[in-house]
Formats: C-alpha cells, structure tokens, sequence
C-alpha cells in the first residue's frame, strides 16, 4: 500500500488527529525520516518512545542505515597523553575515533571502563567487523574477560567463560568476530586456542553464536603455522595468513558444524624475502575485498654475510615507497595485484618510516584509497589519482621522540546501530 493511500485512510478513521499524530504512526514514512538524520540523533531517539526505539533498534532499520559492505568511517588507535606507549593496543579512555573526513572524537571506551575495570587498567581490541568490536579486559591476566562492543552505540554484552579442558592445558591465542549483517542479526565469536605443550603445538576452534549464547567446540584440532593474532573476516570466514614461505595460509568458516572439519587452505600471498631491518605488512578487508601489503620501509643492501648468515663488514640503507596491494580471488584460486603505489612524492626523508593504517575501498574505485600513519600524521593516499591529504596531525608531542604513529595499531570503525 502506498504512503499517500495511507495517510487517507488514517485521517479518514479519525479527523481529530492532527498531521504529526498521523506521521508518527506509519512506521514506514518514519523509516524514511530516520533515514536522513545522523546516527548521534538516532541514539537520542530511541528515548522518545517505545515504538521509535523498536523501529530504529530494528535489523530491517540497521541494515537500511548501513547497507552492507560498508567503508570504514574511521580508525581507533590510542592517542599517547605522556609520550610513549609500551602496549599501543591497549585502549582507556585516552583513546581516540579518528574520522576519516578529519573529525575526532575522544574516549570511544569510558563506558566498559568504569563498569568492568573499576581500576582503569585497560580494554584490549581483539578483533573489529561491521561496526562490532571483541574486547579483553584486562584486570585480571588470569581471568580475562570478553566483551562484545558496539562503539557507537556504547552497548556491550559480556561472552559467557570458555569452559576449560581438564584432559589438556588450554592458551588462548584469539579472538575473532564473524558478522556479516546483510545475511543475519546474529554474530559469532571465533576462538583459537593452543593444546598441550609448546614443543607440539595443536589448535582448536570454539565458537560462541549470539544466537545460542553459549560456547562449542567445532572440527579437530589441527597443526598450523600462521599468526593467529592477525585474523580477518571475510567471504563469511576467518583468515589467517603464513608468513612463512614454505607455511600454508587457511581459512575457517564458523557456519560449518561439521565436528571433523578441519581449517581450509589458501594460497599464500607474495611473501618478500631476503634481510630486512624494518618490515611492514597488512593484511585486511573493505567492502568485500580481502588485501594484503608486504613492504620495507628501510632495507640493508650491499650486505656480506658470514657462514652463519649473520651480518659482516659495511652495510648500507635505502627506502623502498614503492608496493603492492595484493586481493585475493573470491574462489581463493590466487592472489593479484590490484593497485600498484608509489609513495615517493609522499614520504619525505624526514618522516620516511610509514605504516598501512588500513586500506578503503569506494563504490567507484578510483575514490579508493590508503591510510597511511608516519611520526605524528596520519595521511590519506588516492589509489586512483596518486593524490594525497593531511587527515591529522598530532600537536604537542614534539619532544616524545620514541612515539610514532606508524608503531600503533589501529582498527575500523564503522557506525552502526546494531545491537550487541
């Protein structure tokens, strides 16, 4: 039925409402209202009515609000208060939103602080998804708590504990979000954990669905040789990559139930050999696309080694600011190089050391572009038309000389409203 048609049939059922009365009872004419408002007024909304808060808490409403896939808004990293910081990672309430059209907003965190860490310590960012956050606290190292995180909304749900296996010692390694909100309201949490003793290395995956709300043990345990503090989801699983040349890279999808599944193999990306003094690697998704980045920033050449490959005689340095961004095929058939970039123009000598922030793909693809973190700025790249801009700039940190930018992990966020 159409607005128009409705409206007719409300004022003819009672000639006493007045136009507002009308509009506010037709959730669809509200939907297009909500539509056009920021998401700050969206939150304040939902305290003006039952029915309001309904429509706009709704997945239907989310999902209309943030179509998926979704660009990331901006980054969260931790802003230093007194110079350098010995655990980048760990976020309090000197942590920072960086938008990515050039605004900022502060503490993202206070409200998980003060209720689960009476003595601010800290709330570690496990892994970002579509606008979700998984959180550690960490109070207590040996009773660590997890958190799921929606930073805009500041809502947050506490996981039940991971039961522990008394046949075998247990460590977690990590813990990844898999939400994919075009296909469903739920998330699920992917836990990897290391079995038995350092020497013979087994994982396990568990995963806990907001669906259930409870833990499970799924597929075998299995031998890996991938950094499981780097995950990344994408095409509905979890990716970790080998960043040895003779490791294999795999892949878990947490919707197989299959009790004797083991992880899938991938190929691995482009993997740069040879000396290196200071390396930087990215691996990540935007908007459906999987990427990764291998680059040096600052490299030994003219090197003479020894029989025990160790270092010997003169050595000098050079910068490389030339790379790839490597995607990967969506039937996991290779990897290829989608942008090749030159950094030349953009990386003076002073501030030669960079990291990859992230990278951002647009709608047209030539609007897309790299974030790029050196010293105290945080520079956005064009891979389209090689342009590049100042996002930030971090004033009164000049005698912190051990704090850079690039040192400091940072993670996306993306608005939403959906509920945790």
């Amino acid at each position: 039925m159409k607005l128009s048609s409705k409206l007719l049939d409300v004022a003819d059922n009672d000639d006493e409402k007045t136009s507002a009365q009308i509009v506010a009872s037709i959730d669809d004419l509200l939907i297009q209202i909500f539509l056009c408002l920021p998401i700050k007024s969206l939150i304040r909304f939902t305290l003006v009515s039952v029915q309001w808060c309904s429509i706009i808490s709704s997945h239907r409403f989310c999902v209309l609000r943030n179509p998926s896939p979704n660009p990331a808004d901006g980054l969260i990293f931790e802003c230093p208060r007194f110079g350098y910081q010995s655990t980048p990672h760990i976020y309090n309430s000197n942590s920072h939103i960086l938008f990515l059209n050039k605004s900022i907003m502060s503490s993202p965190f206070r409200k998980i602080n003060s209720a689960h860490d009476p003595w601010r310590r800290s709330v570690e960012i496990l892994h970002s998804c579509n606008g979700l956050l998984v959180c550690g606290c960490m109070r207590d190292p040996f009773d660590r708590k997890y958190y799921i995180y929606n930073p805009t909304t500041k809502q947050y749900s506490k996981l039940p504990q991971i039961q522990p296996d008394r046949a075998v010692s247990k460590t977690i390694c990590g813990m990844f979000l898999a939400f994919d909100p075009s296909k469903s309201p739920d998330y699920k949490v992917v836990c990897v954990s290391e079995l038995g003793d350092w020497y013979d290395p087994r994982f396990q995956f568990e995963v806990y669905s907001s669906e259930t709300g409870s833990w499970r043990n799924q597929g075998k345990p299995f031998t890996a040789d991938v950094d499981f503090k780097d995950g990344v989801y994408w095409n509905g699983a979890v990716h970790w990559i080998s960043f040895n040349n003779t490791g294999k890279s795999i892949y878990f999808n947490p919707d197989d139930h299959d009790d004797q599944i083991l992880p899938k193999l991938m190929p691995t990306p482009p993997i740069l050999g040879g000396l290196d003094c200071m390396r930087r690697r990215y691996f990540g998704e935007s908007c459906d696309h999987l990427h990764y980045i291998d680059f040096y920033v600052c490299r030994m050449r003219n090197v003479e080694l020894d029989e025990f490959n160790n270092v010997v005689g003169r050595r000098t340095f050079f910068s490389e600011y030339e790379f790839n961004v490597y995607e990967m095929k969506r039937d996991y058939s290779e990897w290829f190089v989608k942008y090749k970039v030159d950094l030349s123009d953009v990386v003076s000598k002073r501030d030669r050391v960079f990291s990859i922030c992230t990278v951002v793909r647009c709608k047209k693809d030539e609007d897309s572009f790299i974030v790029l973190g050196m010293k105290r700025k945080i520079i956005r790249y064009n891979l389209g038309y090689k342009t590049f801009e100042n996002i930030y700039e971090f004033h009164g940190y000049e005698n912190h000389l051990l704090y850079h930018v690039e040192t400091v992990p940072m993670f996306q966020y993306i608005e939403s409203l959906y509920s945790v």
